[in-house]
C-alpha cells in the first residue's frame, strides 16, 4: 500500500524535507486530543487521517500513513475525559511497518473569559509495533519484530476558540517503556542496531509539542496539527520524529460567543 495522494500532500505542505528512505517505525507520535471544553455536556469527536515520519530520510511513498478517532466529553464545568484509536502504516516492497495505540485519560479545563482555555489533560495507553523485513532467497519466511509497550503523558494546553476558528499550542510529556519485545538476527545490521538499541533502552521519556488548528462553523470544522517528538533520554531511538493529521471535527453541546 503506497501512500495516498492526500498524504503526500499533507508532507508537501509541510514542508518537510527528506534525505532517504525508511520503511520501518517503532514508535510514531499519535494527534493530541485538544478539546477546549468551557463547561459541562460539551462534546468533542474528530476523525482524521495523516502521516508521520523520522526527518532524516526525500520520498513521500515512505510516509507512515495513519489513521484516528478522537473523542472527548465534558462531565463537570472544569473536568473532562478524553479517549483514542490510532493505527499506522506503511510498506515498500516486501517490507513493511504497522501498529497502533489505545488510550484514555482524563483533567482539567478553566475558561477564560469565555475565549481561551487553558486544559491540562493526564492519560495511559498501549500500542504495538510490527515490522517486516526484506525475504532473502535463503529463507522462505518473512523475518518480522514485534513490540509491545505502555505510555503515560501529561499534556498541558492553551487555546482561543471561536465559533469560526480555534488555535491551541499543546504540549504532551510522555513515559513511554517497552514491556516485549521480539526480533529475528537474520536481518540488515541497521535494522539488527535498532532493535537492540530498544532492547537496551526501553524506557524513554518523551517531549511532544504540536499546533492545532480548526477552521469551519460551530459544530462542524476542519482540523490541522502539525508536532513533534523529541525523545528526551535515549536520543538516538529509532522512532518517528515528526506527525501531521487533518480531519473533521464534530463539536457539540457549545455555547460561542459572538465577538
Amino acid at each position: 500500500m503506497k501512500a495516498s495522494r492526500s498524504l503526500k500532500l499533507i508532507c508537501l505542505f509541510a514542508a518537510v524535507v527528506l534525505l532517504d528512505s525508511c520503511t520501518h517505525s517503532y514508535y510514531a507520535p499519535n494527534t493530541h486530543i485538544v478539546p477546549l471544553f468551557e463547561k459541562k455536556g460539551e462534546l468533542i469527536a474528530t476523525g482524521a487521517v495523516g502521516a508521520s515520519h523520522q526527518l532524516d530520510y526525500i520520498d513521500y511513498d515512505d510516509c507512515i500513513e495513519t489513521f484516528e478517532f478522537q473523542s472527548a466529553y465534558a462531565l463537570t464545568d472544569n473536568i473532562g475525559i478524553l479517549a483514542n484509536g490510532y493505527y499506522a502504516y506503511s510498506d515498500v516492497g516486501s517490507e513493511y511497518s504497522k501498529g497502533y495505540i489505545f488510550e484514555a485519560g482524563a483533567g482539567y479545563f478553566k475558561s477564560l473569559n469565555h475565549l481561551f482555555v487553558f486544559e491540562t489533560y493526564g492519560g495511559l495507553g498501549f500500542g504495538n509495533a510490527e515490522n517486516g523485513y526484506p525475504i532473502y532467497s535463503y529463507t522462505e519466511n518473512q523475518q518480522v519484530s514485534k513490540l509491545d509497550f505502555v505510555r503515560f503523558f501529561a499534556q498541558p494546553s492553551l487555546g482561543l476558540t471561536t465559533r469560526y476558528f480555534d488555535l491551541a499550542i499543546s504540549t504532551r510529556f510522555a513515559g513511554l517503556k517497552y514491556t516485549y519485545l521480539t526480533y529475528p538476527y537474520m536481518v540488515q545490521s541497521e535494522d539488527l542496531d535498532d532493535l537492540k538499541y530498544i532492547e537496551k533502552n526501553y524506557f524513554s521519556i518523551l517531549f511532544e509539542p504540536a499546533l492545532t488548528v480548526r477552521l469551519g462553523y460551530k459544530n462542524v470544522k476542519l482540523q490541522y496539527q502539525i508536532g513533534m517528538s523529541y525523545n528526551i533520554t535515549n536520543p538516538d531511538f529509532p522512532q518517528e520524529k515528526m506527525m501531521m493529521s487533518l480531519g473533521i471535527c464534530l463539536v457539540l453541546g457549545k455555547d460561542y460567543p459572538e465577538i
